[in-house]
């Protein structure tokens, strides 16, 4: 039934669409023939988190011949493939990752025979970030480079300037 359910949103979705796209006096239209016509992908396809951080994915079908998508996360089977390193819930459509421990694992959403997979690796946590300068007066208009060094759990240091969020 939930398979049905997606296939038939997603024919739907694609007859939407052509009727309603182009603005042209063509016409197209889509017709799914079997399974085969979708793919299924996890977005994002690769995870670097570190222990202290979770992250969501998502499940991405798409319709072959007209590249139509659809977020089906709440219809697939999610799956760690060691759930010691990572597991992965879902409620409703948010799908949650979440390191257990350091190493690398995959996810994998299924649906119907078709799946994706996602890599996950989970790496020491950053526990420390200093910037550089640690605080600099400048005049209007003035620009100063700034980096950021991060110190991690095992205490290795790493310059951490592109990796961080700056605000």
């Amino acid at each position: 039934p939930g398979t049905f359910k997606t296939l038939f949103t997603l024919i739907c979705f694609a007859f939407v669409l052509s009727a309603c796209g182009g603005g042209g006096g063509g016409s197209e239209s889509t017709t799914v023939e079997s399974v085969e016509d979708i793919s299924l992908a996890i977005d994002p396809d690769s995870l670097s988190l570190a222990l202290n951080q979770s992250a969501t994915v998502k499940a991405i079908a798409t319709l072959e011949g007209t590249g139509t998508t659809a977020d089906v996360s709440d219809q697939v089977n999610w799956s760690s493939d060691n759930i010691a390193i990572a597991s992965v819930t879902r409620s409703g459509k948010t799908v949650t990752v979440t390191p257990q421990s350091q190493g690398s694992t995959r996810i994998t959403a299924e649906l119907d025979g078709i799946s994706a997979t996602a890599s996950i690796t989970i790496g020491n946590p950053l526990t420390k970030i200093v910037t550089d300068p640690l605080s600099k007066s400048i005049s209007d208009g003035s620009l100063l480079e700034i980096k950021a060094q991060g110190t991690f759990s095992d205490g290795t240091s790493k310059d951490v300037t592109n990796s961080v969020t700056w605000t």
